[in-house]
């Protein structure tokens, strides 16, 4: 199974193609820029210390994450990695992070 995906990119052009990984561990590639702006889910809101952003957009593909800054570029990540990535950053940051119950 190949999950090799990390925000490796080939640009060409108007297209932006990007590794993803499907439910079944499969690679794939993605143009995100064909991605209807409908499917994208932003993200805006406040700092903690008070800073107004609108800068990051998501969607997940399988088990990729792909984000795309506010200027339209797009990386792909494994759901897994940002988890990890998002939790050891907000901890240095001081926030207190609780995994959620496991027992769903």
């Amino acid at each position: 199974m190949n999950k090799g995906n990390r925000g490796q990119r080939n640009s060409r052009g108007n297209k932006q193609i990007l590794k993803t990984v499907d439910e079944k561990g499969i690679t794939q590639f993605t143009d995100a820029n064909k991605i209807p702006q409908s499917l994208w889910e932003s993200h805006h809101g406040k700092t903690a210390a008070g800073n107004q952003v609108h800068s990051l957009q998501t969607i997940v593909i399988g088990e990729s994450v792909l984000i795309r800054t506010n200027a339209g570029r797009a990386i792909s990540v494994l759901q897994d990695e940002l988890e990890v990535c998002a939790k050891q950053f907000l901890q240095e940051k001081g926030y207190q992070i609780q995994a959620p119950n496991s027992n769903k």
